[in-house]
């Protein structure tokens, strides 16, 4: 009996984020059409909640034994996806990854980093480890953009091939939506992100104020309720109140919550890829690197946390006078490269 291929998956898996959950999913999907039979595991911060949402085995990633023994037992090691490589919000969550990766290649197992984002990483030392551990043999590297390529290359990854695929989300397939009433009055959906900046709650609550002075609705959800609820009712409670927050029960409930609305504002990328694969026009507000790289690509409005209230009239209006978002030939692009990451899979 031919003897099964084992594959072991790691990401930002298990925290209730709603992006990493559709990365996850998508992955899962790709894997299960392209290896039927292939025994799959997920490490996660929450292998219950993991086990259900996804319906496959998972290890607590915090029990070093459990994960050391998992990547044992594996053929394939996949880091997939996300903005898994920065030291802005922490050095410990790229150590955490690219011990993972060392673990792996020591192991002599094979290491894909799949579409991946690789977004700013200040500290010297962190540079270098992560140029000297992703230059380890087996270690195979896919990113979600051109950006990210640069900053590796930057970093003085040179001699080992990066492929540019696309975000995992672009192949995520949306469950049937239900018919969107066109005569209806418009409604904006926002998808804050927390913790945020001082800046970026002005933003939000300006925003907010000039759309009801045109009594144009609007809601908001958050892709990390469980983390971002005590940041939301710290700060944005006062101008969003509590029956404007709108959250789906499962993943894919989440994700469809962009069907039901005209237009969506977001400082969240997955929620801007959602929108723009759902032909809803968006705008951008954050930081310039990610969100505003993204808003650029597709030629949409976009807000930095420091910018002036000249800027915010121009950009709103921008966003309401435009109409549904009609770039399939490039969603299909993107989709097919998403994909194509997957490739590298082979017995």
């Amino acid at each position: 009996m031919e003897r099964k291929l084992k594959i072991l998956l790691g990401g930002y898996y298990g925290f209730g984020n709603l992006g990493d959950e559709l990365i996850l999913s998508v992955i899962v999907k790709e894997l299960r059409q392209r290896f039927p039979n292939a025994d799959l595991k997920i490490l996660s911060a929450d292998p219950a909640e993991t086990e259900l949402n996804h319906l496959v085995p998972a290890v607590n990633r915090w029990n070093p034994l459990s994960v050391f023994l998992s990547i044992l037992r594996s053929d394939f090691f996949f880091l997939g996806g996300g903005g898994l490589f920065q030291d802005t919000t922490s050095g410990r969550s790229l150590m955490y990854y690219l011990l993972l990766i060392l673990a792996g290649s020591l192991a002599g197992k094979k290491v894909i980093l799949l579409s991946v984002g690789i977004e700013s990483v200040q500290n010297n030392f962190l540079r270098k480890l992560t140029r000297v551990i992703l230059s380890l043999p087996g270690v195979s590297i896919s990113v979600r953009d051109e950006a990210s390529k640069m900053i590796l290359e930057e970093m003085g990854l040179t001699k080992k091939p990066i492929e540019v695929k696309a975000d995992p989300v672009f192949a995520y397939e949306y469950s049937k939506p239900a018919p969107h009433e066109q005569d209806k009055p418009a409604k904006v959906l926002f998808i804050p992100r927390f913790p945020q900046p001082e800046e970026g709650l002005a933003i939000f609550e300006k925003i907010e104020e000039k759309l009801q002075r045109m009594n144009i609705s609007s809601f908001f959800t958050l892709f990390q309720p469980v983390v971002e609820m005590r940041f939301w009712k710290n700060s944005m409670a006062a101008f969003f109140s509590e029956d404007k927050l709108i959250l789906g029960q499962t993943i894919a409930d989440q994700a469809n919550l962009i069907w039901d609305f005209d237009y969506v504002i977001s400082s969240r990328l997955h929620g801007l890829i959602l929108a723009a694969k759902a032909g809803k026009p968006f705008l951008g507000v954050g930081n310039k690197n990610k969100i505003g790289r993204f808003c650029e690509k597709w030629e949409r409005p976009f807000l930095d946390w420091k910018t002036s209230e000249k800027s915010i009239d121009a950009e709103l209006g921008r966003l309401l006078r435009e109409g549904p978002l009609r770039h399939s030939g490039e969603l299909e692009k993107l989709h097919a490269a998403a994909q194509e990451a997957f490739a590298i899979v082979k017995f």
